[in-house]
């Protein structure tokens, strides 16, 4: 039967409307990610995304978490597992720019089997800005939500007078493997800076922190969700991550345990544990140094170790995970 000519041509145009309104849509969506090139603000995500390009071979073991796993070493750990490996660790990062990281990396190349080590501790679930480059980087920003993105933007630099003066990139040298060759903690000690005096400091910052901290931890978070979703993501690609509780020193656990540190920590692996009843992971505990062999002298501060007590935290994943690294 012949729709009548009004009938018809309303259908048209209901369909131009239609169109005309996902075009807008996508138009607004696009319009939320691009940025003024002089409102780029420099990334380690995305310095560490451009080497991952220049790889003549595509990483199957990824290291992440923030700047305490910067030093893990992707040539060690091959020497160790024969997998071609990158260090995706990031000062202050959260679960958010892993969630990105992963999605990119398996968009990049479909059907790639990852293994992936995530260094965690217990600011790791706590909420943060998201990095610009998550914003910023188009790599990045289409794998999160325009509420999100439009909420956080408001946070970046506006004009060019709002711009960083600096970057802390320029304190830092990176391998093309993504290794932390060097940085502020490395001049430190060239300057004849002390562990001792970097104990002494942290533990002072650790200890006020305690003070003022409301004994909560456990709650939901924005983090805790996109930890949660990554971990579907890899386990969805068939891959266990392995999450590394990393190393505090000594001196910083015996200066921290009268004010609750050691029940947060527990706390904090009855979460990490709890997950296994829902995800496939692997948890790997090495806040003491006995739990892997570390030497109390392999550490910059309290929490930042030295890619000499790196290499053992690798020997003992490798001794203690390794059927999830293969």
């Amino acid at each position: 039967m012949r729709l009548p000519l009004l009938d018809a041509s309303l259908l048209v145009l209901a369909g131009l409307l239609v169109w005309g309104a996902v075009q807008h849509n996508v138009a607004e969506r696009r319009a939320l990610r691009e940025y003024r090139p002089e409102l780029i603000v420099t990334s380690e995500i995305s310095t560490k995304a451009d080497l991952v390009q220049k790889l003549r071979r595509q990483p199957e073991l990824i290291f992440f978490g923030g700047s305490r796993a910067e030093r893990f070493d992707p040539e060690y750990a091959r020497s160790k597992t024969g997998l071609a490996s990158f260090n995706f660790a990031l000062s202050n990062s959260h679960p958010e720019g892993a969630w990105a990281l992963a999605n990119w990396l398996y968009d990049r190349r479909p059907g790639v089997k990852l293994r992936w080590v995530w260094g965690v501790n217990a600011a790791t679930f706590s909420d943060r800005d998201l990095d610009p480059a998550l914003l910023q980087d188009q790599r990045f920003s289409w794998y999160f939500g325009d509420a999100l993105l439009r909420a956080q933007r408001k946070l970046l630099p506006q004009s060019v007078a709002q711009m960083p003066q600096q970057s802390h990139l320029n304190t830092r040298r990176y391998a093309r493997d993504g290794l932390l060759l060097w940085n502020t903690y490395d001049r430190y000690r060239e300057i004849g800076g002390t562990l001792d005096k970097s104990l002494d400091r942290y533990i002072a910052t650790a200890v006020a922190k305690l003070k003022k901290a409301d004994g909560g931890g456990d709650g939901r978070s924005r983090s805790r969700v996109y930890f949660e979703k990554t971990l579907r993501l890899l386990n969805d690609h068939g891959t266990t991550p392995v999450i590394v509780v990393m190393p505090i020193h000594p001196r910083v656990l015996a200066a921290l345990r009268p004010y609750g540190r050691d029940h947060r920590h527990a706390q904090f692996l009855a979460y990490l544990n709890g997950l296994e009843k829902r995800y496939q992971l692997k948890v790997v505990d090495l806040t003491e140094l006995s739990s892997f062999g570390g030497d109390p002298d392999g550490f910059y501060d309290g929490v930042h170790i030295t890619r000499e007590n790196s290499d053992r935290v690798i020997d003992a994943l490798v001794e203690r995970a390794g059927d999830v690294l293969r």
